[in-house]
């Protein structure tokens, strides 16, 4: 019963790192993917299409973030021993809390810059 119990600690810690390896690459891809739309001349169009892209990347890392803290804090919380666990779940948190840190980040520098320059 133990072994059946270390081996789904250790697929929450290896979720945990992948979760938040992923919010990463999202977070990544919002500031690559639109300079499509906005290098081709698409106009008006194309602004509107970037902007949506990175609002739907951005959340969406921050989504995939949030829920990879969680799971990694759940694996470290019940690891009992395994180095190799608890070395996978410290990563999955660090990636994952970075991935939410830097989309918090983001946000708060956007709204304070449209406070104080409107």
């Amino acid at each position: 019963m133990e072994i059946q119990s270390a081996r789904k600690i250790g697929r929450l810690a290896t979720v945990s790192c992948v979760l938040g390896a992923l919010s990463l690459g999202l977070i990544a891809a919002a500031f690559i993917a639109p300079l499509k739309y906005l290098s081709d001349g698409y106009g008006l169009e194309g602004s509107l299409a970037a902007g949506f892209l990175m609002v739907f990347f951005i959340l969406g890392g921050f989504v995939v973030g949030f829920s990879g803290f969680v799971t990694g804090s759940i694996a470290l919380r019940n690891e009992d021993g395994d180095h190799t666990t608890k070395r996978r779940a410290i990563v999955g948190l660090v990636l994952s809390g970075l991935a939410a840190l830097i989309v918090l980040l983001l946000s708060v520098y956007i709204f304070l810059i449209k406070q104080f320059v409107s």
